[in-house]
């Protein structure tokens, strides 16, 4: 969504929801007890989970699969609360907005709205687990725990008891960092790695990353929501996928740097 969609208002509750881990943890366990879904149901779908770096055409794949109607995924309805999907959905319900389509941040034609499918499950990973991979400049891979598991379990059941569906859509870049974890947590679910010719990919993350990079100084909101969603894929807050355990050799405002990354993942 454009920062134009967010007013004084709209980014005080972000902040409340989003920049407090605390009150993120309260909200997943509230809305787990008013809708106590059954973690063994989301065992038995056949979820599809659509990763890999960014400006791969993992937007496109996920509305595709999204329009089939066979899905539940999030969209920005379910913002500034992702994790309580049923809670929310019931408080906002009331003063529900239709919403008009609008180009997305990216500027690259891709237009959303309130019901538009999108990428607000990492949320999760970082409110249960985000030391074990969020450094400083740079995002690692990780392996979740016993618990973490169970309780991605019990997001996604939440998820499907809240929308009346067998099966669960994920669109997650960061999720090529876990992708074991998904395959334990989720065995008969499709993983979907898209990937593009190398030059034309790091072209293109070079050129959101200076996109970004200029919309960020001119509005920390901008910058602060990425964080909150953990889309260091590029501008100011960029933080590069560290898959390979060796540091990039090149700089961000080079090509060259974007083209390295694609190497490496």
């Amino acid at each position: 969504m454009q920062k134009s969609d967010y007013g004084s208002g709209a980014r005080l509750i972000h902040h409340f929801a989003l920049g407090s881990k605390m009150v993120a943890e309260m909200s997943f366990s509230l809305d787990q007890m008013l809708n106590k879904p059954d973690p063994a149901i989301s065992q038995t779908g056949r979820h599809v989970f659509i990763s890999g770096l960014a400006r791969a055409g993992t937007t496109v794949l996920l509305r595709l699969f999204y329009e089939t109607g066979e899905f539940c995924s999030l969209t920005y309805r379910n913002m500034p609360f992702p994790l309580a999907p049923y809670l929310w959905g019931r408080v906002a319900s009331a003063n529900a907005k239709e919403g008009e389509l609008s180009e997305r941040a990216h500027g690259d034609g891709m237009l959303v709205d309130f019901d538009s499918p999108e990428a607000l499950e990492e949320v999760f990973w970082r409110v249960f687990c985000g030391d074990d991979y969020i450094l400083p400049d740079t995002l690692v891979p990780m392996e979740a725990g016993d618990e973490t598991i169970g309780e991605f379990r019990k997001y996604v059941a939440g998820l499907m008891k809240t929308y009346g569906s067998t099966r669960y859509l994920s669109k997650n870049n960061n999720n090529i960092l876990r992708l074991s974890s998904i395959r334990r947590a989720f065995p008969k679910a499709a993983i979907v790695v898209p990937y593009r010719d190398p030059v034309q990919q790091a072209l293109s993350l070079y050129g959101q990353h200076r996109r970004f990079v200029e919309m960020h100084g001119a509005d920390k909101f901008a910058r602060d929501y990425m964080g909150w969603l953990v889309h260091h894929e590029f501008g100011s807050d960029h933080r590069f996928f560290g898959v390979s355990g060796e540091r990039p050799e090149h700089s961000p405002d080079q090509p060259v740097y974007w083209l390295e990354q694609w190497v490496r993942v």
